[in-house]
């Protein structure tokens, strides 16, 4: 399973950066956003560089605010 982390939020324009790469993510994935094992929200891959993947957050999937650290997975 791929598993990361929110390493940066832009709040303003709605979307995330995680720290996974083109080896394990592509444009289109859906992520959960985890917290203490409870899904809080989920994002969609927008952009992927070698390290690191912005992702759009889903309005519709969000139950509370994101921040930095919070884990990611592939759903």
């Amino acid at each position: 399973m791929t598993k990361g982390k929110i390493i940066q939020i832009n709040a303003e324009w709605q979307f995330v950066v995680v720290d996974l790469g083109w080896d394990v993510l592509s444009i289109g994935d859906v992520l959960g956003v985890f917290r203490d094992d409870q899904l809080i929200a989920k994002v969609k891959v927008e952009r992927v560089q070698e390290r690191v993947a912005a992702a759009r957050i889903l309005p519709d999937y969000q139950a509370t605010n994101i921040t930095v650290n919070d884990r990611i997975a592939a759903l």
